[in-house]
């Protein structure tokens, strides 16, 4: 009698798989879940940290360490962890669940809204070019090409894997102030000469609110390199981005 019980259970679970159907995953006891799944728009899936087949991912369906979340073409997931923090995988996207405070952003973009955290409790987010320290912020990484990331509000820490950063920038602001203490003439003027761009060689940077890194190859770096880096001003692009992931977390 037990054993046509458990015929019967194993032929449901594979029905359920070739069906790609919701199904109650047997969680670890033991493990905290370090986030839940709050809502899909499309398909998705779980590789759970031990097994070797993903499974569909579920709406309230708890995720745990080594957990990895999948999502497919078209398709959108929204994640809140512990602390209420909130994440959005856009499509194509792979997240991997590491600890409390680190993730591994293995593909794709996600959008990242971290809470406030204490100074010993910083979140890290390792990218496929960069690691990435969070305090509490608002920002995206694109890991679809060479790299991207667009910090909306607060402030992140920007660390290379391996060799330094050739990082691009432009300096205006702190320039202007020099040049006001000399000259009686408006920041126009100022600006109409062209700004300085500065290249240091660095292993690790802050980035600031409205502003967004590109990363290009190794290969277009001046001397060895992680990669070079610039940092620019948020588009109209950037900003409609944003403004997307927003509107999913208020419907």
């Amino acid at each position: 009698m037990k054993l046509i019980i458990l015929c019967m259970m194993i032929v449901v679970y594979v029905q359920a798989g070739s069906l790609d159907i919701c199904i109650e995953v047997p969680s670890n006891s033991q493990k905290k879940p370090l986030g839940k799944i709050i809502k899909i728009d499309g398909k998705a899936k779980v590789l759970s940290a031990d097994s070797i087949k993903k499974h569909k991912a579920c709406i309230d369906e708890k995720l745990f360490s080594g957990d990895s979340l999948i999502s497919y073409a078209d398709a959108r997931v929204l994640v809140e962890l512990s602390d209420t923090s909130k994440i959005i995988l856009d499509s194509k996207s792979q997240l991997s669940f590491m600890t409390s405070d680190s993730l591994r952003q293995d593909s794709g973009e996600v959008y990242y809204r971290i809470e406030q955290r204490g100074v010993l409790k910083g979140l890290q987010v390792e990218t496929p070019f960069s690691i990435i320290g969070i305090k509490g912020t608002e920002f995206i990484v694109n890991a679809r090409k060479s790299g991207e990331i667009a910090l909306n509000e607060g402030l992140i820490g920007v660390a290379s894997l391996q060799a330094d950063f050739e990082l691009h920038k432009k300096e205006v602001m702190a320039e202007y102030e020099a040049y006001k203490q000399k000259q009686e003439q408006g920041f126009e003027d100022f600006k109409s000469q062209g700004s300085k761009v500065i290249v240091e060689y660095v292993k690790s940077f802050e980035l600031s609110q409205n502003k967004r890194l590109l990363f290009n190859e190794k290969s277009k770096c001046k001397e060895e390199c992680e990669a070079k880096v610039n940092e620019l001003d948020f588009n109209i692009g950037t900003k409609n981005r944003f403004t997307s992931y927003q509107e999913m977390l208020e419907k």
